[in-house]
């Protein structure tokens, strides 16, 4: 069963409580964004946590999009959300 651990070469990179992480991107600044159970959760490129940002619902997954990279959308169980960011997905601005 999986623990809700994120794990890179044999090293625990961070924890994502509560739920399984699914959806992993990375931003412009290198941190991951992940979805959880209750909220997405953006840790640093260490694994520190940064940010946790609350959906309603059991989210399912993630991802960055929209013409400049800056909006997230989020999949939950009955809807998809939409969240204006800050930070460009890390594969926009390598398309700049």
């Amino acid at each position: 069963m999986f623990d809700g651990r994120l794990c890179k070469n044999g090293r625990e990179f961070a924890v994502v409580d509560p739920g399984v992480p699914d959806g992993f991107r990375v931003d412009e600044h290198g941190n991951v964004w992940t979805s959880s159970h209750d909220s997405v959760q953006v840790f640093d490129p260490a694994g520190a946590p940064l940010l946790r940002i609350p959906v309603p619902e059991k989210i399912a997954n993630l991802c960055f999009g929209g013409a400049d990279g800056r909006t997230a959308y989020v999949v939950a169980s009955t809807s998809l959300y939409r969240i204006r960011t800050t930070v460009r997905d890390a594969a926009a601005v390598l398309r700049a």
